[in-house]
């Protein structure tokens, strides 16, 4: 990596000129810049062609397209003037947009006094912070900045203060206004992840744990070899106690060493593991867990921080247990025993596995019967009103007798297998205390071959004491990694990233439907017979669509493949003439916005506003805030509204306020409707509202869509 240079006090002023890359060269800035800071390894690729002029969206297109195969992940951060001085200071590497098109610049590492840039010419410059944030700020009205300069005149402020204030001012007048998009550059998600591992230092950490313990435990060792020296040989003085003494004293750093290690190592384990699964959440397939119940749901959340804790901790525990069996059978081969004793350990701990192997198949089982009676107890906890009017009282325990049964005839089983287990460092003590017997008897060995062999084996019941606690953490981490592993893996399932907005727009017309599906057809999972067969749709702009049928007839299905949240089995969807591919997940569901049924659709536990307009570009503006409050009225919320001590601000959902059944449905329809795209699909939204409140919000509904599909029951 290049060396970065002392500040020169010449570039305190701005930014651009030679500091900044030529928006044409952005593609070569991010490319460079991943290469720079390591996030790229090798050789510097060549770099990509410039191209002339590009809007936002077409540039950040052509940005993503030349991360993903770098393996580079970018963020889009919105960016406003208020905000942008703490952005500077914690954002690297990024890239930062200068106003009016300027160009770009490209962060190495921002600072609160100075900030490093990555010029044109791929050597990195050392600038100061403000003078940054100065460049980066565009000024949104030349009004008001010249006010300010009138009052700063008439105030004959120090040019120091002058500067200050001048700033403060802008910052206050301007604080919530956009400046252009800031993009984050990070590794992608979908690196292997030994690959992700590695990157947060784990390995490096983890070698500094295993020689620390080691040497924790030959100082340990060493410690109690001059003790039984001295006493062996009839040395009592304090020359030898001294020496004792102070390896053990020495003994407590290495074992604080230790500590921090293992503490060090399971945060950054921890965390790559915790992002790996967040990725993988977002990422997995829907149809994947619509099998699964609230019950089982929760189940899964859980076991992600069982094979977090327990995956590290027996990993950590394993290492150490293998570490202190290598320096046992050291000890055990000087001693009494010599080559026996290391066989008899050896074979030992080989019983040991395989014993831990047959405890985790009983565990399994037992695990499986568990997690299926704690779904069916969520499933009764969750529909506990419905059963409390619907089903008769001598059916509510229905099954649970022979399930309870069933589960403890495997728990049993698998205690045996457990006890089995940790009797295992018993046995060994027993075993290789028996092997001297002979040796000890005959005399033929001396006292201190004896006492080595003793340490040899009580050291050897310590690991192998360890050892069953790794297999055990490791055993459940195994048990939880089954229900963990598919969001794991859905963090590889890099979404297409379509075409530029602007190539979209061009290649489509305003002749072509909006929305043609061609003999589409779906089955679920698992299902021999298909939901959809042959289906053939035409939208045009301004439609306005019923789709009617009985339950099951495949309604739900249809919508949800419109919107792109399920890819059909046969057939083909184009939006404006261009297909999934084309457009990407983001470019599809920016056109598309669907209002699910009632059951999968929810309120975050979060603000109304947060709530309403999660669809949007976060944070939102005020003109957004007033949108939202508007269609609040049109659709009779707005009194709800007047009620909420704080407004747009107020907690709702669980734990918040509580809204009724129809409440929530409009608060679904506005969340649609806000998105402001060109189709909007709604899926049995209008099923839990009144003849009144059903007409002010198909009103507003035909108002508001541009293109507009409702999936209803006859």
């Amino acid at each position: 990596m290049t060396r970065e240079p002392a500040e020169n006090p010449k570039q305190r002023k701005g930014v651009r000129g030679a500091r900044a890359w030529p928006a044409a060269r952005a593609a070569e800035a991010l490319q460079a810049l991943a290469h720079h800071v390591g996030l790229v390894g090798g050789r510097a690729p060549a770099p990509p062609r410039a191209v002339g002029s590009l809007d936002e969206a077409a540039l950040e297109h052509r940005l993503r397209t030349t991360a993903a195969p770098l393996g580079v992940e970018l963020e889009p951060v919105a960016s406003r003037y208020g905000d942008l001085p703490a952005l500077v200071a914690s954002a690297g590497p990024a890239l930062f947009q200068l106003p009016e098109g300027a160009g770009i610049v490209a962060l190495v590492r921002g600072g609160g006094r100075s900030a490093v840039l990555l010029g044109p010419d791929r050597r990195p410059i050392r600038v100061v912070a403000s003078g940054l944030v100065e460049a980066l700020r565009a000024m949104p009205d030349p009004a008001i900045a010249r006010d300010v300069e009138r009052w700063l005149d008439a105030a004959r402020l120090s040019a120091r203060r002058r500067e200050r204030t001048r700033n403060a001012l802008f910052a206050e007048s301007f604080r919530e206004t956009p400046l252009a998009t800031v993009w984050m550059l990070r590794k992608a998600p979908s690196r292997p992840f030994v690959e992700a591992l590695g990157e947060t230092g784990t390995f490096t950490r983890l070698a500094g744990l295993v020689a620390a313990h080691l040497v924790s435990v030959l100082i340990w060792v060493g410690a109690f070899w001059v003790l039984g020296k001295g006493a062996l040989a009839g040395r009592g003085d304090s020359g030898w106690i001294v020496a004792w003494l102070l390896l053990l004293a020495s003994e407590v750093p290495a074992h604080m060493l230790v500590v921090w290690f293992q503490a060090d190592v399971s945060a950054r384990a921890g965390a790559a593991l915790k992002r790996r699964l967040l990725v993988g959440a977002l990422r997995i397939e829907p149809d994947s867990l619509r099998s699964e119940g609230a019950g089982q749901m929760l189940s899964r959340a859980l076991e992600a921080g069982t094979v977090e804790d327990l995956l590290v901790s027996g990993s950590i525990v394993a290492l150490f247990s293998v570490s202190e069996l290598a320096v046992s059978a050291w000890v055990l081969f000087s001693g009494a025993g010599g080559g026996w004793h290391v066989a008899l350990l050896g074979a030992v701990t080989l019983a040991l596995l395989f014993v831990a192997r047959t405890a985790y198949r009983r565990q399994r089982s037992w695990t499986d019967a568990r997690l299926s009676m704690t779904a069916d107890l969520v499933e009764h906890m969750i529909g506990y009103r419905t059963r409390l009017v619907q089903q008769p009282v001598d059916a509510w325990h229905a099954g649970e007798d022979a399930a309870l049964s069933h589960a403890l005839g495997l728990a049993r089983t698998m205690d045996r297998w457990v006890a089995m287990l940790r009797a295992t460092p018993t046995a060994w003590l027993v075993l290789s205390v028996a092997a001297l017997g002979p040796s000890f008897v005959s005399g033929s060995v001396s006292i201190e071959s004896l006492a080595i062999a003793v340490g040899g084996l009580l050291l050897a019941a310590q690991a192998l004491n360890k050892l069953v606690h790794a297999t055990s953490d490791l055993g459940g981490a195994a048990l939880a990694w089954r229900r963990v592993e598919p969001l794991f893996a859905a963090a590889t399932q890099e979404p297409p990233p379509g075409v530029p907005e602007a190539a979209a727009a061009s290649a489509s017309s305003r002749d072509t439907p909006v929305v043609e599906a061609r003999a589409l057809s779906f089955r679920h999972r698992g299902r021999a017979s298909p939901s959809l067969t042959a289906i053939s749709l035409t939208l045009d702009r301004g439609d306005r669509l019923l789709l009617e049928g009985p339950s099951g007839s495949g309604k739900s299905t249809l919508a949800a493949i419109l919107a792109g949240l399920r890819q059909p089995s046969d057939g083909l969807v184009l939006f404006d003439g261009l297909d999934w591919p084309t457009l990407g997940a983001d470019g599809w569901r920016r056109r598309v916005a669907l209002a699910p049924q009632f059951h999968e659709n929810h309120l975050v536990a979060e603000t109304l506003k947060f709530n309403l307009l999660m669809g949007k570009s976060w944070p939102p503006g005020a003109s957004e805030e007033d949108e939202a409050r508007e269609l609040l009225d049109e659709l009779g919320l707005g009194p709800l509204l007047e009620r909420m001590p704080a407004g747009l601000l107020q907690q709702v959902g669980e734990g918040g306020w509580q809204l009724s059944h129809g409440e929530r449905s409009r608060i679904y329809l506005a969340r649609a409707l806000l998105q402001g795209a060109d189709v909007v699909v709604l899926d049995e939204t209008f099923a839990a509202l009144d003849p009144t409140t059903l007409k002010q919000a198909v009103a507003c509904a035909e108002r508001r869509a541009a293109t507009l599909v409702v999936v209803s029951h006859p």
